[in-house]
């Protein structure tokens, strides 16, 4: 759950509905050459508001400008744009880029971790880049393929309208990957082609294209072995052919003689967060904890945990129960909130709804409704907590209310103690000493992924000497740090 992240979203959860896009996908026979570039625009910028309230942009400004900064230089050797184009990290540990219609390029912070040099990045922006310009996506939903997006109606077990829904909804994130649609190997190879045409052309090494790409699968491989891990690849296919095709076309380009924008690299990677960010909070067993937020909570024991930037859910297993922790943001009070909550219900019902303060043992005070329909409890606390408001939802049967009111309020400030306890793990750019090959390296810098894994980020060889102040990628543990920790109180 991100601290920059409060504002509350239309969604809802607990509801025998089926799923429905957000985006009327159109049935047309043909495709984009109907619709015009104001549908991808348009399509496009409700799109990026769903990845920055359900995936989250990763903070680092510089390393967010320089990967714009390297987009931008790839866009001005386009010929005939019709877009304007953006391109930003998602805080996402796993593999990935993928482009929204309209030009919204997005590469997450697992991508980067694995890239060696400018031009692999320049060619997989390059790549998503040709996505956006050739229309792909839009090809992709005019032909009923995968529904961008998705989102869950605003109906809570039969008890309220979608208008009343909508003051109660709590978010979920369905997944980052139905932003994602499967490409054809026909707009894969078109995006390769076309993609590495663009990199040579702004000055860069149309054979990276076919280095990251093997890197990518040899790593996903590798880390497959332990977890199931969505990737790159599962919205871009990786076939032997694809390299080979960009080894063959690169044989005919010739690249411009152009200085990469940073001559450093990789050394802006150092300091990258490497798997979880504990910036956006994590769990400890059942008990999560947000250091950057400055509170915890204590969320059902063995219940199935969602950590989400808009919301932290746990769930129980069939989807009987569940209670959602989320912020919405500093518009209204905790007691705004519940009145907004009371009137709308009024108008809706003609009933009279009741709340009842509580009062935390820390000092908060909270304001709680609870509803009973069909063998259901439904429970609403909502409480301000440093310059937000906090809103816990749940919906379960009956016998769950206990345990469920009892997660509710155990929210509370988080202790310099529990905050002492969260490590991150971080990338960390060292340089090598005189013939000392990577397993030394790694061992005089305290590295703590595999050796294999090491080598794989790192493109080496296992006994390669490595050659002075060459710059070599590790991963460390360290305390977590945060420089607005308690920034709020």
């Amino acid at each position: 759950m991100l601290p920059f992240n409060l504002q509350k979203k239309q969604y809802s959860f607990f509801k025998k509905k089926l799923l429905l896009p957000i985006f009327v996908v159109l049935s047309v026979s043909a495709c984009t050459a109907i619709l015009s570039t104001d549908y991808d625009k348009t399509v496009g910028a409700k799109a990026a508001k769903q990845v920055s309230a359900q995936m989250g942009l990763y903070q680092p400004l510089e390393m967010q400008q320089y990967v714009n900064n390297v987009g931008q230089r790839l866009v001005k050797e386009l010929d005939n744009n019709q877009f304007t184009f953006q391109f930003k990290i998602v805080d996402d540990a796993t593999p990935n880029a993928f482009a929204l219609p309209g030009g919204y390029i997005y590469i997450s912070r697992g991508l980067l971790a694995l890239l060696m040099n400018e031009d692999e990045l320049a060619c997989v922006l390059a790549h998503e880049i040709t996505h956006v310009t050739q229309r792909h996506s839009v090809q992709q939903m005019s032909s009923n393929i995968v529904p961008s997006i998705i989102k869950i109606p605003g109906n809570i077990v039969g008890l309220f309208s979608d208008q009343l829904g909508n003051l109660i909804n709590t978010p979920i994130n369905a997944g980052n990957n139905l932003f994602l649609s499967r490409y054809s190997r026909g707009h894969e190879t078109e995006a390769d082609t076309l993609g590495i045409t663009l990199a040579a052309k702004a000055g860069y090494k149309p054979t990276s294209m076919s280095h990251i790409l093997t890197r990518l699968n040899d790593t996903i491989e590798f880390t497959s072995q332990e977890t199931q891990e969505k990737s790159y690849f599962d919205s871009h296919p990786y076939t032997p052919d694809r390299v080979k095709n960009v080894q063959q076309v690169s044989k005919s380009l010739t690249t411009v003689e152009r200085a990469p924008i940073d001559l450093s690299f990789p050394d802006k990677l150092d300091g990258l967060v490497f798997e979880e960010n504990p910036a956006n909070g994590i769990f400890q067993a059942s008990l999560f904890l947000q250091p950057s937020m400055g509170f915890t909570m204590e969320f059902p024991a063995q219940w199935a945990l969602y950590n989400q930037p808009q919301a932290v859910i746990a769930m129980r297993e069939k989807e009987q129960a569940f209670i959602a922790l989320s912020g919405t943001g500093n518009k209204y009070s905790a007691l705004e909130n519940v009145t907004k909550f009371q009137e709308a219900f009024k108008k809706e019902y003609d009933k009279e709804l009741t709340y009842k303060e509580i009062n935390f043992e820390w000092g908060g005070k909270g304001y709680l409704i609870t509803l009973q329909d069909k063998g259901q409890s439904v429970l609403f606390l909502w409480l301000d907590f440093n310059k937000t408001t906090m809103q816990i939802s749940s919906v379960a049967p009956h016998a769950f209310k206990k345990k469920l009111m009892a997660s509710a309020l155990s929210f509370k400030p988080i202790t310099q103690q529990q905050i002492a306890s969260i490590n991150e793990k971080v990338l960390r750019v060292v340089k090598a000493k005189d013939h000392e090959d990577i397993k030394t390296l790694k061992q005089r810098e305290h590295g703590i992924e595999e050796l294999e894994y090491t080598i794989l980020i790192n493109d080496l060889n296992k006994d390669q000497p490595l050659k002075k102040d060459q710059k070599v990628k590790i991963i460390k543990e360290q305390p977590f740090t945060d420089d607005l920790l308690f920034k709020k109180q």
